[in-house]
């Protein structure tokens, strides 16, 4: 917990911080510097803090200058609220003291239609969110946000496959070799699915030596495409499995729980800025009863080493002749899921509105993985570090180091593109190590169609069509798109006023349904408490 309050230039900064605290050396005299309580990371100095691109908060007493860095990838969510000469910076946007708190209705749009709010605003006008990336300084000449990093490169890589291939695993050997470090011993627990990402993870533990390892999977009973495969690659590394089965009973009565209570009441995942991430809470909480302790355990995902790869760059890169409607087309084509098509016009200029900030290169796809890092990378799937952080588990985002990520994003398009440095590097240097790079000469053939056959012949009007096709006969392996059906009617039950004007807001402005996502109604539960605790 930091809770505390700085004078500059004649300006009061109040700070208050609930899952942070102080590091534990600071260099200069004079110098505070507050981190994120829950990263785990070694050594603990301001240089590797630097290097691997984590959040911080640094005061410099001798210069008079408070700095605020959001990380790389916005590890953590900080919110701030200028009132005359007062300045509030904290982590949890209800405690900043406003009179009158109101929903800004362009705002609740984007949250139901993306599920988070764009760029720096949040679900109240008068409160504002750091973006992944940026520094805040503020010193007696006032308070200036800049883009210290963007994912963005003016600086392609003219090195041929088999270099970057290499490079890459070095990258790798080194952030889990320091990883390994910073874990001391503990329990490391990783949550593994069938996909490469995860897997990964558990190979580089395996690699570097280390075997306090414990790799837990969660699924619906009798997927075929998840649990299976977990439990292969974690008996070919001889690893510790422990699978979780998730059924419509299990989901009924953990919804019902106090532990769900606890975590969207009052633990307050969503942050008033994105929906909040349960799929997981289950599984981890299975996890803290086997392992007792939490701070004896750091949990170690995946994410987003195959955004990182280049996974959502699509086969059918746009012929259009802006930029930024090529961009906003490829965002928005993996991104809208939440809601049919077509897209709400408010929430196609908003993103519009923001690729035109960073037209910044002639690539279109480069500004969408921009944006798709800026927004739903940050404040969707890294901010479901929540789950974790709620049971008091520590956890690393390896792939997340600025190492890693500076180093994708010098990758052309051609290496990106399905994913061919990524998979070819882990499946020829790391998984055959191991005897888990059994799914290897299937993904060979895929790459090979998808060259024969590429996606940019078919209109997107026909690829949407085969896609609905294919969603009426996919079965989800978490099984979430059926366990979360139950949420709409526990929000009309504890928020009718709050569920009665989202039923109208969303029949206005989303009359086709729901898109293809299952987390639609985590989204609308969330919306209905909002509505019924606040005004529009």
């Amino acid at each position: 917990m930091v809770k505390t309050s700085f004078e500059i230039g004649g300006k009061k900064i109040t700070i208050e911080l609930s899952r942070w605290r102080e590091l534990h050396r600071s260099q200069l005299d004079g110098e505070k510097i507050f981190i994120p309580e829950y990263i785990s990371f070694h050594p603990e100095n301001f240089q590797y803090i630097e290097k691997a691109g984590l959040p911080y908060i640094a005061f410099d007493g001798k210069a008079d200058i408070l700095s605020i860095y959001s990380g790389v990838v916005r590890q953590f969510p900080v919110f701030y609220f200028i009132k005359g000469k007062e300045i509030f910076l904290c982590d949890n946007a209800e405690k900043i003291p406003l009179k009158n708190r109101r929903l800004d209705f362009d705002s609740l749009l984007e949250f139901l239609g993306l599920g988070y709010t764009a760029e720096r605003k949040t679900l109240f006008a008068d409160i504002s969110q750091l973006q992944a990336g940026e520094l805040v300084e503020i010193s007696k000449n006032g308070m200036k946000i800049n883009d210290e990093y963007l994912y963005h490169s003016y600086n392609i890589s003219n090195d041929n496959f088999s270099v970057l291939s290499d490079e890459l695993l070095s990258i790798l050997k080194n952030i889990f070799e320091e990883l390994m470090v910073a874990l001391n011993g503990k329990l490391a627990v990783v949550p593994l699915s069938g996909g490469y990402d995860s897997r990964l993870v558990a190979a580089m533990l395996k690699m570097t030596g280390y075997e306090n390892v414990i790799c837990a999977n969660y699924g619906a009973k009798g997927n075929t495409t998840e649990t299976p495969v977990s439990k292969i690659v974690c008996e070919k590394l001889k690893y510790r499995w422990l699978g979780v089965e998730y059924t419509d009973e299990m989901w009924q009565d953990f919804l019902k729980s106090s532990d769900f209570e606890r975590y969207i009441f009052d633990f307050r995942p969503h942050s008033f800025s994105a929906f909040p991430q349960i799929h997981e809470l289950p599984m981890i909480r299975k996890i803290a009863d086997e392992t007792g302790n939490p701070e004896d355990v750091v949990i170690i995902s995946g994410h987003s080493a195959d955004f990182l790869a280049g996974s959502h760059i699509p086969q059918k890169i746009s012929a259009k002749h802006s930029k930024i409607d090529a961009a906003s087309e490829i965002f928005l084509y993996k991104q809208y899921r939440l809601r049919e098509k077509p897209i709400h016009n408010k929430i196609l200029q908003s993103v519009r509105d923001e690729i035109s900030r960073f037209a910044i290169s002639d690539e279109p796809y480069k500004l969408a993985q921009l944006i798709n890092w800026r927004e739903r990378q940050a404040k969707i799937i890294v901010n479901s570090n929540r789950m974790y952080e709620f049971y008091g588990f520590q956890w690393a985002m390896p792939f997340w180091d600025r190492r890693l990520v500076e180093f994708f994003s010098r990758g052309y398009l051609a290496l990106l593109k399905n994913k061919e440095l990524y998979d070819v590097t882990l499946e020829n240097l790391i998984f055959n190590k191991f005897g888990i790079d059994f799914d290897a000469p299937q993904n060979k053939r895929r790459r090979r169609l998808r060259k024969f056959f590429p996606m940019r012949y078919f209109s997107e009007q026909f690829i949407d069509r085969v896609k609905k096709i294919v969603r009426g006969k996919y079965v989800n392996p978490i099984g979430v798109d059926r366990f979360f059906r139950h949420l709409r009617p526990m929000a009309e039950e504890k928020f009718p006023d709050g569920y009665g004007k989202l039923k109208k807001i969303v029949s206005e402005n989303f009359p086709y349904g729901d898109g293809i996502s299952p987390h639609t109604p985590i989204v609308d539960f969330v919306a209905s408490m909002f509505l019924e605790k606040f005004e529009l």
